[in-house]
């Protein structure tokens, strides 16, 4: 038996400004009751009774979950209590369990009055720990966190026993000032979605969000939703994502992913936050200074962005064992995971080659000769002014010493017409054509002329080329051909 004090942690407060609140709870119609973990979606006997909330929530878009107990007024009877040994102290004293009847309490709770931003977000730890098993159940859990200016009051939690879903947890009763709470939005989507190329290639760049179908999109990149719901949908319509308060009292958003019968690969979890959401007026937002939370077992390092959609960087050893490393996509107000399904071999992704850059002139000819007419069309599109412009594309090789033990290779160049701002490809040419190896971002030179320089660490020896695609008012341009020979 596990024996062990969950107070919820208190973190450090940042400097985010909160929006004005309405003063005590408000009671709201609620949307959807809260659920209780270990029910019909923890896979256990149906629950029915509900967890009380032990830690701080803002509803951010006006809309509530049905709680038991009213704040500021705990329902704690004697005869309800269990004795509970501290294993640190060894002080005992009384405590009451969650989802027990007659017994309820609830944490500080309140309505948004203004958008509010998502200061942190938490996704399950076994989405990032390593590699899913394939044709087992795997719980998505993703929780939204907000620092707050001033502490909300939370109840503190012990651990009775079991591990996980099936984790008991009890209250002594007592209270604390949280500094952080969770927030609930009755806009909240989840995303399922099979990656046709590797998650670890920078050509995942390329896909895009599509808000109005709340999928990524990209041909050849992505496939159709494996899953797509809000929780504003009702049961009956058999979503299935929902939001409740866990064990811990905390409300979180989940879903019982079942991967029986899926091909092994990687897979992007996405939850966004859907404007067009019937349930609420969408006053949550994710933003750039939104941060991941990451486990404490885990030690966090900068992950190389370009993996994939317009996130900010971040991330955590995850990767390395087969996990996920979460990424926070502000433009499109969601966050993201790629996660490993069994072993997945994914060839290289070799993109369409360009399209001929021609234009096709349709013209009426009044000759008798079909053969007079198809030249004179081939000359009228010789002569034809090109709708976009060329692009010249350089790219010098330069090494560099870091260390004698460590060697850098810096690649160099230059783009005209200007592309500031925009992403220039490294390619090296493998068995199964060119392959895009790194992203550079280009910066201004001149007025005539973009820049861009990266180092590869370590490359390997072969023939590179630089890339920028083409797009509705360029070509493609590519750079000579450059030969790399290590040592």
């Amino acid at each position: 038996m596990s024996m062990r004090i969950a107070r919820l942690a208190r973190r450090s407060v940042s400097p985010t400004v909160l929006c004005a609140l309405a003063a005590g709870a408000v009671a709201l119609a609620a949307v959807a009751p809260a659920q209780a973990a270990g029910g019909p979606e923890g896979g256990g006997e149906e629950t029915t009774l509900t967890n009380n909330l032990s830690y701080p929530v803002i509803w951010s878009d006006g809309a509530a979950l049905a709680l038991p107990g009213e704040f500021g007024k705990p329902e704690l009877p004697a005869e309800k209590a269990v004795s509970y040994t501290d294993p640190t102290t060894e002080e005992t004293f009384d405590v009451w369990k969650q989802a027990e009847e007659g017994v309820s309490w609830q944490a500080e709770n309140e309505v948004a009055l203004a958008p509010a931003d998502v200061s942190e977000v938490d996704w399950g730890d076994n989405l990032e720990a390593k590699s899913l098993t394939p044709g087992k159940p795997v719980r998505v859990e993703t929780t939204l966190i907000k620092n707050l200016e001033s502490p909300m009051i939370a109840f503190d939690m012990i651990s009775l026993e079991g591990e996980k879903r099936e984790e008991v947890f009890a209250t002594p009763g007592t209270e604390y000032e949280s500094s952080q709470a969770t927030m609930y939005s009755a806009c909240a989507r989840l995303t399922i979605q099979r990656l046709q190329i590797s998650r670890e290639d920078p050509y995942l760049s390329l896909l895009k969000w599509d808000a109005a179908s709340g999928q990524w999109t990209g041909k050849d990149l992505v496939s159709a939703p494996v899953f797509e719901g809000g929780v504003w949908e009702s049961a009956a319509e058999g979503s299935g994502y929902t939001a409740e308060v866990n064990g811990s009292g905390k409300v979180i958003y989940g879903y019982n992913w079942r991967t029986s019968g899926l091909a092994a690969g990687d897979y992007r979890i996405t939850f966004s936050l859907a404007a067009e959401c019937p349930a609420a007026v969408l006053n949550t937002h994710i933003t750039e200074a939104t941060k991941v939370l990451f486990s404490e077992e885990e030690s966090v390092a900068p992950l190389v962005s370009g993996a994939g959609g317009s996130g900010s960087a971040g991330g955590s050893g995850g990767a390395a064992s087969g996990g996920g490393v979460p990424q926070i996509d502000a433009t499109d107000n969601l966050t993201y995971v790629d996660v490993e399904l069994g072993n997945p071999s994914y060839t290289p992704y070799v993109p369409p080659a360009p399209e001929a850059e021609t234009k096709t002139i349709t013209t009426a000819t009044t000759t008798t000769s079909a053969t007079t007419s198809s030249t004179q069309s081939q000359t009228r599109e010789k002569g034809q002014t090109r709708t976009r412009a060329h692009v010249k594309v350089s790219l010098h090789l330069k090494k560099r010493h870091r260390t004698r033990a460590h060697v850098g290779y810096q690649l160099s160049g230059t783009v005209s017409p200007p592309r500031n701002g925009q992403k220039l490809r490294i390619q090296l040419r493998t068995q199964y054509g060119w392959r895009t190896v790194a992203i550079a971002k280009l910066t201004r030179q001149s007025a005539t002329t973009s820049r861009y320089s990266i180092t590869l660490r370590k490359p390997k020896a072969g023939t590179y080329r630089a890339m920028m695609v083409s797009n509705d008012k360029y070509m493609t341009g590519l750079s000579a051909n450059l030969r790399l020979r290590l040592g």
